[in-house]
């Protein structure tokens, strides 16, 4: 189908979400405890596996456009042998590379393939292998005639082809879809334009039984960004809302930064639809090389489970460190981020901002400090929601627990989770 009876016949939503954020009375803030019932302090009823954010590993991070299908199979049982998939990361994404197609070959009839020199056995054979080791397998694709791959010969997005890659990628034994932008759309291409071609190729991944992950969100001008979320959580399962991760930023900059970003938008996150602010890069990462440490990566998971983003891990699974690899396998962090919600509710105390939701049988509670300076908190626990004056207070990464109050120390741009029981 052409882009231009994609735009008769979808444009609408994108005008639907614009008229939607117009019409809000209010932008979506952080609430005040006041608003907030007993009842939605109350365990969260869970949510069907299909339903909660993704867990699993991208390759991009760590190899760049250069995965090989080999590189591809050692991430995996690296994953499978070092406890991942046990804890829940079970989806394995291919990043951009992969392709055999040019654009100039597309534009001339060629169908979509791989590259055989890097995948000799093919995308079904490696969806096979990966799920007789018990995962399933993402791919990417770019919504225009041109993937961002450029080495040599450039690759092919899917632009023009958008039902029939869904169909293709179902038939190679897919599961997961993400959508980037990289350019090759036509001339004077408008942001509504964009949104309603990442709408309709959205409804046909999903109409072939695949989850969609799209990046519309922050390739759109910033007035048109709200527009942009409205559209992707009614066409996708995930939808990115931040910048890619930088090597040149701090970990603050990045942690926090996307936090400031996702606070807004909780209204759009819910079951089998979330806000994905990007991924995880704890360890040695290859191609992108972070070098965060473990307390750093522990804020990045405590920021992104009381989103409820997507966990996607891109590093090098095999020598990452049993200290690196604990927080990520860390059951409390894990059901705060798999709970079912957005924290949408919090405040300030000076610099230290607090977030909480209802999560792992009781209270999840987010500490994150924004200053420059280290900072001692004593937060009173009516702050969020808590009554009792002998509910336990865990710390979710530090494993103690303690009863009656929640006082931490944070470093600067450090965040801390906590959750919260009552008896």
């Amino acid at each position: 189908m052409s882009r231009r009876t994609a735009t008769a016949a979808f444009i609408t939503v994108a005008a639907m979400a614009v008229a939607a954020v117009a019409a809000a009375a209010q932008p979506a803030r952080v609430q005040s405890p006041a608003a907030v019932t007993p009842t939605r302090l109350a365990r969260s009823a869970g949510l069907a596996a299909a339903q909660r954010p993704v867990m699993g590993y991208n390759t991009w991070y760590q190899y760049g456009r250069s995965a090989t299908e080999a590189d591809v199979l050692t991430q995996a049982r690296a994953m499978k042998s070092r406890g991942l998939q046990a804890a829940g990361y079970n989806l394995i994404t291919l990043d951009d590379g992969w392709q055999g197609t040019t654009p100039a070959q597309r534009k001339a009839g060629v169908k979509l393939t791989w590259n055989r020199a890097e995948f000799p056995h093919g995308i079904p054979w490696l969806a096979r292998q990966l799920q007789t080791l018990g995962f399933k397998l993402g791919i990417y694709t770019a919504i225009g005639a041109r993937s961002c791959f450029v080495r040599g010969y450039g690759a092919a997005g899917s632009f023009g082809h958008y039902q029939e890659d869904a169909r293709l990628f179902a038939s190679w034994g897919v599961s997961f879809v993400k959508v980037d932008d990289c350019g090759g759309l036509p001339p004077r291409t408008t942001d509504a334009q964009l949104l309603a071609d990442y709408v309709q190729f959205g409804w046909y991944i999903m109409a072939d039984g695949m989850k969609a992950s799209q990046e519309a969100p922050v390739f759109v001008a910033p007035a048109d960004f709200t527009a942009a979320v409205a559209a992707a959580s009614n066409a996708a399962n995930q939808w990115r809302v931040a910048a890619d991760e930088h090597t040149f930023q701090t970990a603050a900059q990045i942690i926090l930064g996307h936090l400031d970003t996702d606070l807004p938008l909780a209204r759009f996150a819910g079951a089998g639809h979330w806000n994905d602010l990007d991924m995880l890069v704890p360890g040695p990462v290859g191609a992108h090389h972070f070098g965060w440490t473990v307390r750093q990566e522990q804020s990045q998971l405590a920021v992104w489970s009381m989103e409820a983003s997507p966990l996607i891990l891109s590093t090098n699974v095999p020598r990452l460190t049993p200290a690196e690899l604990a927080p990520l396998k860390n059951p409390d962090m894990i059901a705060v981020d798999q709970s079912g919600a957005q924290a949408s509710r919090g405040g300030l105390t000076g610099y230290v901002r607090y977030l909480f939701k209802p999560a792992d049988g009781g209270v999840a509670v987010l500490l994150a400090n924004t200053g420059t300076s280290a900072a001692k908190v004593a937060l009173p626990l009516d702050r969020v929601g808590i009554r009792s004056a002998t509910a336990q207070v865990h710390d979710v990464f530090g494993g103690s627990w303690t009863a009656g109050s929640l006082q931490a120390v944070l470093a600067p741009g450090q965040a801390r989770l906590f959750v919260l029981k009552t008896a």
